[in-house]
């Protein structure tokens, strides 16, 4: 299971949240020498969240997204319990009486709660251009 955190974009019009991705199978990247290398801090491709109606009476939020010449779909589930997303900030402590007993102190604070994450767990389609749709090779 692959799990990636995006955040929303800056140009949005509402609060910057966290989102949780959840994939049902693995990320591989090569580089120049065709070897395996690291996924840290490559795009991975686009994402689409929209709102699809499955049924006349529930909407259901799903995800699309875009990477390469592949497209893969995921739905909007709610977690369990929430995840607390904290940043860690080191502090001394200015209000001991001796100066030789400085201690630093460690402080969290909770940057967001995230309660929902999108689960991509179905196999990616292909997405093939409409001029090249019917080709087939011939021959060896």
């Amino acid at each position: 299971m692959v799990q990636a955190i995006i955040h929303a974009l800056p140009s949005s019009t509402h609060r910057q949240e966290l989102v949780l991705l959840e994939f049902q199978g693995s990320f591989h990247a090569a580089d120049d020498d065709d070897q395996t290398s690291s996924l840290q801090g490559l795009d991975i491709g686009q994402i689409d969240f929209q709102q699809v109606l499955f049924s006349s009476v529930l909407p259901k939020d799903k995800a699309i997204l875009s990477t390469g010449h592949h497209r893969i779909e995921g739905v909007r589930k709610k977690l369990l319990k929430p995840l607390a997303v904290i940043t860690k900030r080191s502090t001394s402590a200015s209000l001991a009486m001796d100066l030789d007993d400085i201690q630093p102190t460690v402080e969290y604070n909770v940057t967001t709660l995230i309660k929902e994450k999108y689960v991509f767990s179905l196999r990616p389609r292909l997405v093939v251009k409409e001029s090249l749709r019917g080709l087939t090779k011939i021959g060896g």
